[in-house]
């Protein structure tokens, strides 16, 4: 296996000189590294990659200690010292000063890039207070100065200079030891922050190294080489696949490089001196670009193939042992936790052996982590990581007795022989193990077929699919080289690993979701391999048309409407009966019951966060449904939730597997199904895709109404998911907003806070001292005690963990504690029985059931489910268990073998596992490599106090002190900031798609791209030699202006004065000549910015594609295909920004980012501005500030204060609330204007004081409870003042709805008081006006239809335009329409790549037959060869005559047959050489070129998806064209109803008469006339008329006017009678 940690620069290096190269002995003193090699017989380390050409290094090359100073400590040429001391030699001869010529040196010949800072230590540092009281104390004592001090006495130094200092920081002593260690770790870290390298250490499994410590030495050797072997293949992969470096604004163009540069170090043992063969592979992070300039390694390549190189080394170790031993064999083992993949060891070992070399390993890490605890006591603070590397080799000598002195190899070999002996019990046993390891039958290969490599394609596509929506090469490559494994011969590994790699990702497997760059391909601006430089490597993503449809169907599914709805009054029956029974739905779950009631959509999701109150909406909305003469049912993921949801709502509930397999199977079992059918599924955020697909097509395929409850921001399914969100985004899907679990009202907004990644809820809990630090051991203890001290106080309280190993340790400390207080209680143990999780358990232990059990019955209706605790009652003597569930009390017999498999204890569990539990307090431990999911679970379990037990100190080994991480060591603070930037919840198809077509997520990438090409295409222009000539001109001018880090920039900014015709030498020489240089960090960067301090380098003043981008300068236009490039790159910035305003401007309420809320209010055109540069900045909505962060580049920042000024001009300056609060904050705290919470808090305070409450006295009085903390001060104060902001922003609520029911009133009264109009003079003449004007109308025409009709006309008009904009057949039509569009996309790329496929093969063909030819001449010569030498040896020796003749044939055929065999080696080197290149197996070119040629198939595949694209598009057109009737009729119905609106009173009645008049109708009884404004009660009235009559019957079909009446017209065929 394959891991990967980040090396620091400076003493990064140490660890592989200290401990690797003398491997653990730490005791260097003066003896030189190759000293010790030659008297240990350890191998030196050795040079390695394709990179070290460029350093003049030769591979396996042996690696010094000054080489490993310089490359790794400083950043420099490995050979730095000796180079730098013969340029010095040389530059002092010439007459220069020391120093100067040390300085040149460095700069000419040693530079290699930007070389890493020298770390220093300010004057007043922790690190300078530290060696001073180290001093004093040695003085004190009468010793040397700078003696060594003992290490206990040391840290209690170190410990008093930090608590001295934070005290003189903060005003008062560290409250917790969080507080101190966090100081401590912030203080500790060197200025330079620079990654030197990644370590890549290759070990193989435990049984390779067993095998390689006792057998013979020459087979050690070959496992050693193979060993090897595979790790180089590992690094081979990562060079060809995952080694690139990124230049341009913010890394926006991936580039190739020479190759890698890395330092091998073997290693033996481990730290407890077991046999443990591993490599360091030290990669450096310097790589060369093929120009020649040095940058650094694209480290998010490693990362990303890390897996896939693991795998590799797995594979070909296995491959290379077979090769090199033969009869060897690799068996998958299964681990402890079924939830991880098997290993694969070497068959034979003995498991005794195995687990004495274990466990000493895992005693060494209890005994550390024990020192660690005490450590942490005594001092109140965790240790740093030198610290406990002196802590682990304390460890280390307790457990073993003795100091682990570095040893040969044959001392080592002989001290592992004889603990196997001790093991074993004889030198014969462990002689017979090492044979049976050998001798191993290596079973028959799979035969390598066409349909077999087809069948691995598909079972690697189904293990990927099934837990991930989306996938990259690197993921089907890692799951390729895995299944492999075993199953294929070592020389056909490589070919057949791509070839299943190739088949898994072709369009019958996988659909690629297209990354693509419009700009036209550029060179200069691609890779090797035609991409893109930027597009990064390797970055398509594919799906399978499986999850796509059904993720397209579910979305559409959210859409339909025609399902029930209920009376809203129903619900409030409900309410009301609810409310009797003592409990009230507050505005938030009212509005979400009412909303899923009333809806007529079938499916809708609903979002409830942690805490939310989902309980109660789920039983009133039951309570409400079934009153109406329905039936309701649940769903959930898991049996244990389905229970909950049971018991909550009141309804019958299932597991969603149990119903699709009843739905399947036995459909009659499942509850009735139909239109009066409600069906809740609780947790949908945590159902797969496909699953949820299935069960909700089913359901509303047969009617029912399907309401899902959850939360998208909580974990998330296993398997492919993440559509929850997209429904959730798409469509109305109501929140729950008030949190009502907690008892503190600050903890419950913390929640939310943690919910949406915002950092600041992180003080809370440190706030709240329920952050607790420490090596993990010492979090697991923690945890532990704080649950217990809970469950002694009677409170219920639940320990929970990320992964089941921490589970199983929190377990086992909570069964020896209650094993302890029954000890000390004289209670009897009784009979133990072992679980499935390797602990062990007797009567009064809590277990956990792990899988369901129908036939294990729970009562009458319930039955044992994964999930369920229990307490044991009774030991059975064959095994099995008799106990209490948890809850109900209900007993129930768990059979033996039940108890065996799927039994485990149950104190502890898991966070995922958790989600759905409410307790009293929740104690849980973090690593630091959650998700944010993981972390708010687990946050939000318990009511009083929710505790975390944080790992931030690392117990490993000596390695662990020398990582980025132990030298830059992270606060608690950073670790949790880090976990909430991982969101951890599943992506879907649908949402990958969406973001690669996001102008938020893409601008920033586009501007940065566009500035980078820009500059490339201008450097491109102009000749190497004028290049050479700038370059040397900048160095008579600056010595080493071409080595520092802006001369990049500043050589393109030259480049563009160039271009536009002036002098750069001229402007290089001015700028210069300004003032010095000398004392400049980067003199590049200071000319840069002295030719043109703007920033627009010397472009013109008119602006590109935004504001603070150049123009293309004109000149570019004189090359065609560089011009084009740019012009595509600026328009799609263009069009970017304008998607980005158009958004902005459209977006309403909660739509809108939290940062544009107010000024949106204000100035919509400013906001879309701001948005566009915040997006092009990549500027987080979190960050409320309205630009972000301050910008460095001179044309960014200049338009970054423009826009700053203009957001002042409008809603005051960006500093007006911290001014206005600034004296009340640092009376309080000083350190709270320090947080960047505090512009947040201010403006919260002048909401709350314009809502008229006391902040000044509500701030002293939330301050005056305790000390904040040291970080995160105003964040942790908000928190403290929830209920005091909360309340100001409910005022404000109440203000803005009284202000607008003031307005409402107000208006009212305006129109009330609006003179009457005069009445009408002649009453007869307007009703003949009215019949003449009428008469001129047909039938049916809006003009002569009563009020009561054109209502009814409306009504029908609007229902009609609200089914089709739910109708299933357009919906289904659009999805046809996007899915054939796809598929004639996918079938039109298919067909390019067969006619490529054929004319590559075409080409080839030639070549390969005439090695064909070839062959067979050569064959046909052999055969004849070998028939005349049979011929030769049956005539008998005395018939010598007749044997010289044959014997001459023989020699001519011979002849013959060595020429045809010459020109069948002639003829196959190009044939190979063809036929490698078509990327084509022989055995398929034929069926590749029947395919391409078959060009009836090929129209027919288009024909299908044009027909079902020309009926689509007919049903969408049929359907466009009713809206637009439907459409047109509303609008002359409402054009009507707006005309009689305006009439008064007579004019009203007179036309209603006329009306009857002309219709032939009776006439219609109606008041007299009286005069009135036709404003004033036209509404009124006719509301009146409408509900006096009864419902029209019409008879007539006259349709000659514009008017439809509905069945009348083209617009619908289903309208009411008429």
């Amino acid at each position: 296996m394959m891991s990967l940690a980040k090396v620091a620069s400076g003493a990064g290096y140490e660890y592989y000189i200290r401990t690797v190269a003398t491997h653990d002995a730490n005791e260097r003193g003066n003896t030189a590294l190759g000293d010790y090699y030659s008297e240990r017989g350890e191998s030196p380390g050795r040079w390695w990659g394709t990179g070290l050409t460029s350093l003049a290094l030769a591979e396996d090359a042996e690696v010094t200690e000054s080489q490993m100073w310089a490359l790794y400590g400083r950043g420099l040429h490995p050979d730095a010292e000796a180079l730098i001391a013969a340029e010095v030699a040389t530059l002092r001869a010439g007459g220069m000063p020391a120093k100067k010529a040390k300085a040149q040196a460095i700069r000419e010949k040693a530079r290699i890039g930007s070389p890493f800072m020298k770390p220093t230590v300010d004057e007043f540092s922790y690190r300078a207070e530290c060696r001073r009281a180290y001093e004093e104390w040695n003085l004190d004592h009468g010793r040397g100065k700078h003696a060594p001090i003992p290490d206990e006495q040391r840290s209690y130094l170190a410990t008093e200079v930090a608590g001295r200092m934070f005290d003189d920081e903060h005003g008062h002593p560290p409250r917790n030891e969080e507080e101190l260690s966090t100081w401590v770790a912030k203080a500790s870290r060197p200025a330079s922050k620079r990654v030197a390298g990644y370590d890549l250490c290759f070990s193989p499994v435990k049984t390779v190294s067993m095998l390689w410590a006792l057998a013979p030495r020459e087979v050690a050797e070959k496992i050693e080489a193979a060993h090897r072997a595979a790790v180089v293949d590992a690094l081979r992969f990562l060079e060809k696949r995952a080694v690139f470096t990124r230049v341009g604004t913010n890394g926006v163009a991936q580039v190739d490089v020479e190759g890698l540069i890395a330092a091998m170090f073997d290693h033996r043992d481990s730290r407890s001196g077991d046999p443990d063969l591993h490599t360091h592979v030290l990669v450096s992070n310097k790589v060369r670009r093929p120009g020649g300039d040095w940058y650094a390694l694209d480290g998010r390549m490693i990362y990303r193939n890390i897996v896939t190189a693991s795998a590799i080394y797995n594979t070909r170790l296995e491959h290379h042992l077979e090769t090199a031993l033969g009869s060897v064999f690799f068996a998958e083992r299964p681990q402890a936790d079924a939830h991880k993949r098997p290993i694969r060891e070497m068959v034979g070992a003995d498991e005794r052996l195995a687990a004495r070399w274990s466990t000493r390993a895992t005693a060494i890490t209890a005994k550390t982590a024990a020192l660690a605890a005490d450590f942490q006591a005594r001092h109140g603070r965790e240790p740093s990581p030198n610290e406990l590397v002196r802590l682990a080799e304390e460890a280390t000598l307790a457990t073993r007795g003795g100091k682990h002195h570095a040893r040969s190899r044959a001392e080592q070999r002989a001290d592992w022989r004889a603990e196997a002996i001790e093991t074993l019990g004889d030198a014969e046993a462990v002689d017979e193990m090492v044979a049976e390891m050998l001798s191993q039958t290596v079973p028959e290969r799979d035969e390598i077929d066409i349909d077999w490599l087809a069948d691995r394609a598909r079972e690697v596509i189904d293990v990927v699919a099934e837990h991930r929506a989306t996938w990259r090469i690197n993921h089907i490559r890692a799951e390729t080289a895995r299944q492999l494994q075993g199953r294929i011969a070592p020389q056909a590994w490589e070919t057949t690993l791509e070839q299943v790699v190739s088949i898994a990702l072709d369009e019958h497997h996988s659909i690629a979701r297209h990354v693509v760059d419009r700009a036209p391909m550029l060179p200069g601006l691609t890779r090797a391999d035609g991409t893109s430089v930027y597009v990064p490597a390797e970055s398509q993503t594919y799906t399978s048309r499986e999850i796509l449809d059904a993720e397209k169907r579910l979305l559409v599914m959210a859409q339909f409407g025609g399902g029930r709805a209920i009376p809203a009054a129903a619900v409030e029956i409900a309410e009301l009966e609810y409310a009797a029974n003592g409990h009230k739905l507050n505005p938030g779950q009212r509005a979400l019951v009412h909303a899923c009631a009333t809806s007529r959509r079938k499916f809708m999701v609903v979002v409830a966060p942690a805490g939310a109150g989902k309980t109660t909406v789920s039983r009133v909305l039951v309570s409400a449904w079934d009153g109406e003469g329905g039936n309701t049912f649940g769903l959930a993921p898991t049996a244990s939730a389905a229970a909950v949801l049971a018991a909550d709502s009141g309804a019958p509930a299932l597991t969603l597997d149990m119903f699709l397999t009843l739905a399947q199977y036995r459909p009659e079992a499942l509850p009735p199904i139909n239109e009066s059918t409600q069906v809740i599924i609780d947790e949908i955020a945590t159902a797969s895709t496909l699953k949820l697909h299935a069960v909700v097509k089913f359901l509303t395929d047969r009617g029912a109404n399907v309401r899902g409850i959850g939360d998208h921001q909580q974990l998330s399914s296993p398997q492919a998911g993440g559509i929850v969100r997209d429904i959730i985004e798409s469509t109305d899907s109501p929140t729950l907003t008030k949190v009502m679990r907690f008892i503190d009202h600050g903890e419950a907004a913390a929640s939310l806070a943690i919910r949406d990644g915002d950092p600041a809820g992180i003080a809370f809990y440190a706030d709240h001292q329920r952050i607790h630090v420490g090596t993990l051991t010492e979090a697991v203890h923690n945890a532990f005690r704080g649950w217990r001290a809970d469950y002694a106080q009677g409170h219920d309280a639940v320990m929970l963990a990320p992964t089941r190993a921490l589970v199983g340790e929190l377990n086992a400390l909570a069964r020896a504690e209650r094993l302890t207080r029954a000890e000390r209680d004289g209670e009897p143990v009784g009979a133990e029985i072992p679980l499935a999780d390797g602990h062990r358990a007797s009567i009064g232990d809590i277990v956990t059931t792990r899988r369901n059990n129908r036939q294990l019955d729970v009562g009458d209706d319930d039955f044992v489910r994964n999930g369920y605790r229990w307490r044991v009652r009774f030991v059975h003597d064959d095994g099995a268990v008799t106990a209490t569930h948890i809850g109900s009390g209900r007993l129930v017999v768990l059979p033996a073998d039940y108890v065996r498999e799927h039994v485990g204890l149950g104190y502890a569990n898991t966070i995922n596992s958790a989600q759905g539990t409410t307790v009293d307090r929740c104690h849980g431990v973090l690593t630091g490599r959650e998700t944010r999911a993981q972390f708010y679970v687990m946050l939000t379990r318990g009511r009083a106090e929710n505790h975390l037990y944080l790992e931030t100190a690392s117990t490993l080994d000596e390695h662990a002190a020398y990582t980025y991480d132990a030298i830059h060591p992270p606060t608690a603070l950073d670790i949790l900031t880090d976990v909430l930037g991982r969101e951890g919840t599943q992506t879907s198809a649908t949402s990958d798609a969406r973001a690669a077509r996001d102008p938020h997520r893409l601008l920033a990438g586009e501007a940065d791209a566009y500035l980078h090409a820009l500059g490339e295409v201008c450097e491109q222009r102009i000749s190497p030699q004028r290049h050479a000539q700038i370059a040397a001109h900048a160095e008579t001018l600056a010595r080493g202006v071409t080595t520092a880090d802006a001369w990049p920039v500043l050589r393109q900014h030259l480049a563009v004065l160039e271009l536009s015709g002036r002098d750069p030498l001229d402007a290089l020489t001015k700028a210069a000549s300004t003032r010095e240089l000398d004392s400049a960090d980067d003199p590049a960067a200071v000319l840069d910015w002295r030719i043109d301090p703007t920033g627009n380098h010397s472009r013109t003043d008119a602006h590109g594609p935004l504001r603070w981008l150049p123009e293309i300068p004109p000149i570019l236009q004189r090359w065609e295909q560089a011009h084009q490039h740019l012009t595509v790159r600026a328009e799609e910035i263009a069009h970017q920004a304008g998607q980005i305003r158009e958004e902005i401007r459209s977006a309403t309420g909660e739509q809108a980012p939290a940062w544009a809320r107010q000024l949106r209010a204000i100035d919509p055109e400013l906001t879309a501005e701001v948005a566009v540069w915040r997006a092009a900045h990549s500027v987080s909505d979190l960050d409320r500030r309205p630009t972000g962060p301050v910008q460095r580049a001179a044309a960014d920042l200049r338009e970054q204060q423009r826009l700053d000024a203009a957001v002042a001009e409008r809603v005051g300056a960006l500093d007006a609330h911290t001014k206005v609060w600034r004296k009340t904050a640092e009376d309080i705290d000083e350190r709270i204007t320090a947080d960047p919470y505090w512009p947040t808090l201010a403006r919260e305070w002048s909401s709350a004081a314009a809502a008229g409450l006391d902040i000044n006295g509500a701030a002293r009085k939330a301050h005056a409870d305790r000390v904040l903390p040291a970080e995160q001060p105003a964040a942790a104060l908000r928190w403290r003042m929830t209920q005091t902001l909360d309340h100001a922003a409910e005022l404000a609520r109440e203000r803005q709805a009284q202000q607008a029911r003031e307005l409402e009133a107000r208006a009212q009264a305006a129109l009330a008081a609006e003179p009457a109009p005069k009445p009408a003079v002649d009453e007869q003449a307007l009703y003949v006006a009215a019949r003449d004007r009428l008469r001129k109308f047909r039938p049916h025409q809006a003009q002569r239809l009563s009020d009561v009709e054109l209502q009814h006309h409306t009504q029908h008009w609007e229902d009609q335009l609200d089914d089709q904009l739910f109708d299933p057949e357009a919906h289904a039509a659009s999805v046809d329409i996007h899915t054939a569009q796809e598929q004639r996309e996918q079938i039109l790329q298919r067909h390019r790549a067969l006619d490529e496929n054929a004319r590559a093969i075409r080409l080839a063909q030639p070549f390969v037959d005439t090695a064909k030819a070839a062959h067979a001449e050569h064959t046909k010569r052999r055969d004849e060869l070998a028939k005349a030498r049979r011929q030769l040896d049956e005539l008998h020796r005395v018939q010598w005559i007749a044997r010289r003749e044959r014997q001459a044939a023989v020699d001519e055929l011979a002849e013959q047959a060595n020429k045809t065999a010459d020109a069948l080696l002639a003829a196959r080197k190009p044939a190979k050489e063809a036929a490698a290149a078509t990327g084509i197996p022989l055995e398929r070119w034929d069926a590749v070129l029947a395919k391409a040629d078959n060009h009836g198939a090929r129209a027919a595949e288009l024909e299908r998806v044009d027909t079902i694209l020309a009926n689509a598009r007919t049903v969408i057109d049929r359907i466009d064209r009713q809206r637009a009737g439907a459409t047109t009729n509303l609008r002359m119905i409402r054009e009507e109803k707006q005309r009689r609106d305006q009439l008064s009173d007579i004019e009203l009645t007179a036309e209603e008469l006329a009306r009857a008049v002309v219709n032939n109708e009776p006439e219609p009884e109606t008041p007299t006339p009286t005069t009135s404004s036709p404003k004033a009660g036209a509404q009124q009235r006719r509301t009146q008329r409408i509900r006096g009559a009864t419902r029209p019957k019409f008879t007539g079909t006259d349709n000659s006017s514009g008017y439809n009446p509905p069945g009348q017209g083209r617009s619908s065929g289903h309208g009411p009678s008429m």
